[in-house]
């Protein structure tokens, strides 16, 4: 997997800087295959872009297609993944940011089911690439 550059969350990023990247993280997500570990990272990218987009400039719309990207990003992340942590927790950071606008409890109880997840969502036995190469 090769290395990205990510947007900063940074005051002085443009809406023209931020609109890029977003552009730029669609068509390499367009460009993925179904389930490799590309696209996840592409899905990663893509709702960072999303959500940083919503912190900076507004519009809810940015906001819900961060949250959706995110539950997209978990249901590709395998369980044993260093991924896995980050995204259950941005997704929960996303969806409080959403109760925080909207109000909606039901986001509030599944930021609360998340958080904890977050922190145990590793589980205690090796990864399969760990095992498989003793």
């Amino acid at each position: 997997m090769q290395q990205r550059e990510t947007l900063q969350t940074t005051s002085n990023t443009t809406n023209e800087t931020i609109d890029e990247e977003i552009e730029r993280c669609r068509q390499e997500l367009f460009h993925c295959l179904g389930s490799s570990t590309d696209r996840l990272t592409s899905v990663i990218d893509l709702s960072n872009a999303l959500f940083i987009r919503y912190q900076q400039m507004g519009g809810i719309e940015y906001l819900e297609e961060s949250i959706t990207y995110y539950r997209q990003g978990i249901d590709l992340c395998p369980i044993w993944s260093s991924l896995c942590p980050d995204c259950l927790n941005n997704l929960a950071n996303a969806v409080s940011t959403r109760f925080e606008q909207l109000g909606k409890t039901e986001d509030l109880e599944e930021a609360i089911t998340l958080s904890p997840r977050s922190t145990f969502s590793l589980p205690s036995w090796p990864s399969p690439s760990l095992v498989l190469s003793q």
